[in-house]
């Protein structure tokens, strides 16, 4: 952008001072940020047609987690994570707020449960009672909103650190589970360390974006991972199999020889995806066969 003074050639007179032409540069850098913009909202409309409403979940965290809580509880609270509203408190869609005697409810659970789930939430600090006893959901794990407005609340950024959880995704996963298959949908969160921003690949590097760069994980190394014995590797690939969505698997298995446990996998984005890129998630949405 230059800046350019205009003379009247005839009176000498100064007719502006300020006025503006754009550089050949500046159109490009135009052009580009008007594609990038378009890109950004088409990839927000098909995640949306697709994929649904979603919080933000400190996925990094998730170490933590499992040291304090069972498989079953750190499902509930996952499940509890997704009514979280942009103040951090927990409320219903209509805006209500959640109370304690609701979350018995809402996770459906008898006394003994529960009152152990809540001794564990309270004293971890997951949950937190104000002042007027509203619950706050413990906001390193769980957010919903803007960046910008999450810095107002705790000072601390983003960077790599949340991932999006789908919303109705859990909540349907949740509620359509036995207490067995609570403790069985443990797998899907616990390895999301491992999954590639990208393309969804469980993997060793999730940040790379060269995909042939990705060193995918075997269906042997993520047993081990989980803490499945060589003897149960088979029992493991039978719960993977077993994990599904509307009918949908949430993993699919890719292998290149005769031996499965040498299998790489990919996960459903309708459970999880954190790229960008609408040509990767339309990818994806054509292998699990949403569309």
């Amino acid at each position: 952008m230059i800046n350019c003074t205009i003379i009247d050639n005839k009176t000498g007179e100064v007719l502006t001072e300020d006025y503006k032409i754009t550089e050949l540069e500046d159109l490009q850098r135009y052009k580009k940020f008007a594609e990038k913009k378009q890109l950004e909202g088409e990839f927000k409309t098909m995640q949306q047609e697709y994929l649904g409403y979603f919080v933000f979940f400190m996925f990094e965290n998730i170490d933590k987690l499992t040291e304090v809580l069972s498989d079953a509880n750190l499902m509930r609270f996952l499940y509890l994570g997704t009514y979280t509203k942009k103040d951090g408190h927990l409320k219903f869609e209509n805006e209500n707020i959640i109370t304690k005697k609701h979350v018995k409810s809402i996770l459906k659970i008898g006394d003994t449960a529960f009152k152990s789930f809540w001794k564990t939430m309270i004293d971890n600090k997951l949950i937190i009672m104000d002042a007027d006893s509203k619950l706050l959901i413990n906001l390193t794990y769980f957010y919903r909103g803007s960046e910008k407005e999450y810095y107002k609340l705790t000072e601390e950024k983003f960077g790599n650190k949340f991932t999006r959880i789908y919303i109705e995704t859990t909540r349907n996963l949740y509620e359509n589970s036995d207490q067995r298959g609570i403790k069985k949908l443990a797998i899907i969160y616990k390895i999301l360390p491992f999954i590639s921003y990208q393309y969804n690949i469980i993997c060793k590097n999730p940040k790379e974006v060269d995909k042939t760069k990705i060193e995918p994980l075997t269906v042997l190394d993520i047993s081990n991972y989980l803490n499945y014995s060589k003897a149960n590797v088979a029992k493991f690939r039978d719960d993977l199999h077993d994990l599904k969505y509307n009918n949908h698997a949430i993993f699919i298995r890719i292998g290149k020889d005769a031996n499965i446990n040498r299998d790489y996998v990919i996960v459903n984005p309708e459970f999880y995806y954190r790229g960008h890129r609408q040509d990767e998630l339309a990818y994806l949405v054509l292998l699990f066969g949403l569309k």
